[in-house]
């Protein structure tokens, strides 16, 4: 998928799938990014959310041949990931979608405003 497409498609969706934790926590670790068509209809950006990179290595392991363009990803730190947030905020995304399905599952995002997914990643860092 070209970036202008995943664009054309859903400007203003980024999707988060991570450890349930996060959701509680609000205080995301290591995001792996990759994209992928998000909940089946919908192109979109998904960052999934791992504390280390063998929990990535396993999810890459176990979803592989599933989701269409897992291979290649790298890790992002926080601050990369809030730096692309902002980017994403300042092109029109009003929405981040956070993942709550058990893990091996496909996302059901759940959207939240984007400034408030922006404020937990720069808390997380400090």
């Amino acid at each position: 998928m070209q970036m202008g497409e995943e664009s054309a498609k859903s400007p203003n969706v980024f999707v988060l799938i991570g450890l349930p934790w996060f959701m509680v926590h609000g205080d995301p670790p290591r995001l792996f990014t990759v994209d992928l068509v998000a909940d089946g209809s919908r192109a979109g950006r998904m960052l999934p959310l791992f504390s280390d990179s063998d929990l990535a290595e396993r999810f890459a392991q176990d979803h592989i041949g599933t989701v269409p363009g897992l291979a290649g990803f790298r890790p992002y730190t926080r601050h990369e990931a809030t730096y692309y947030l902002r980017r994403a905020r300042e092109n029109g995304t009003q929405h981040v979608c956070i993942d709550p399905a058990p893990h091996g599952q496909l996302p059901r995002p759940i959207p939240r405003d984007i400034d408030h997914v922006i404020a937990a990643f720069e808390s997380a860092q400090q």
